[in-house]
């Protein structure tokens, strides 16, 4: 099973020498009971892109993360270019292992949970309505 906790400092460290990365979290099964041998490692950063940050660059992030932590089986997500629910799951369930600006995180928080308190109620609307179509097309209507 991946353990990486002995090298969360030396990424502390890397976050701290990264000018891009404002923040860093740590969420999904790695430090749950749900782990298993077949768990990644699931970290989220919150970028400042005022500095120029292409996909060159978030390739390269990534591979050096995979790097300070000796594994390869890590999944890199950039909350700033994420979708919504990504980012409300990742700061509401998340670890926050890091952060450069605590006032930027607050506003990053701020206008998710914002943003998604709107969004969500036409997200359950439609997820109600997707789920009816479904018990329609597939068990003519019935509850299984």
């Amino acid at each position: 099973m991946i353990n990486i906790d002995e090298h969360i400092p030396s990424l502390i460290n890397y976050c701290q020498n990264n000018q891009h990365i404002i923040a860093m979290y740590l969420y999904g099964f790695y430090g749950t009971k749900y782990q298993t041998p077949l768990s990644d490692v699931d970290l989220a950063v919150i970028l400042d892109l005022k500095k120029d940050f292409n996909l060159a660059d978030q390739l390269e992030l990534h591979a050096e993360i995979c790097e300070v932590l000796r594994e390869d089986d890590v999944n890199l997500t950039v909350l700033n270019r994420a979708p919504l629910t990504m980012m409300f799951k990742v700061i509401s369930t998340g670890c926050l292992i890091y952060e450069r600006d605590p006032q930027a995180v607050n506003n990053f928080h701020e206008r998710v949970f914002k943003e998604y308190r709107d969004f969500s109620l036409d997200l359950s609307r439609f997820q109600r309505e997707f789920d009816v179509s479904l018990r329609e097309a597939y068990l003519n209507g019935q509850q299984r």
